[in-house]
């Protein structure tokens, strides 16, 4: 049996033994019913209030979780779009100036005494010069904005 003093209880209790002589005494003292009555179903309510706390922060927690998921989600979808947008559209343009490339140097190995009409001639003439002028105001502009500094 437990004295109440701190270590006297056997780590080999198995059996509880009540005095049965004191319970007429609850039943009948006012002040031991009244404290009987009352708190008959505070601890009930007392847990039923921790379960509800921790299962409202247990959906705010998951609920905050999921969002940071979904962001992170976004976040990683949109960087990978943007990196193959990115790698696609730079290997585009490359490969576009680089068929402008063979095709310029197509035009430019192509013999003109072949060509028959002078129409066909004078195209491809201006094709290049009216290309050489865009260049030379380009750089010619540049060169006309220092002076004035």
């Amino acid at each position: 049996m437990w004295t109440g003093k701190k270590g006297s209880q056997p780590d080999d209790f198995q059996m509880k033994a009540v005095n049965m002589s004191k319970a007429a005494l609850l039943t009948n003292d006012p002040k031991l019913n009244f404290i009987m009555q009352s708190f008959d179903g505070d601890l009930i309510l007392g847990l039923n209030l921790i379960t509800q706390a921790l299962k409202e922060e247990a959906a705010d927690i998951l609920s905050v979780a999921v969002m940071e998921n979904q962001i992170l989600y976004s976040i990683h979808v949109l960087v990978t779009v943007l990196c193959f947008y990115l790698v696609l559209f730079r290997n585009t343009m490359f490969s576009a100036l680089k068929e402008v490339d063979v095709a310029r140097k197509f035009v430019i190995r192509m013999p003109l005494h072949v060509l028959n009409h002078q129409n066909e001639i004078d195209l491809i003439m201006n094709y290049f010069h009216n290309e050489k002028e865009e260049d030379e105001d380009e750089h010619g502009e540049d060169d006309q904005d220092e002076p004035n500094k």
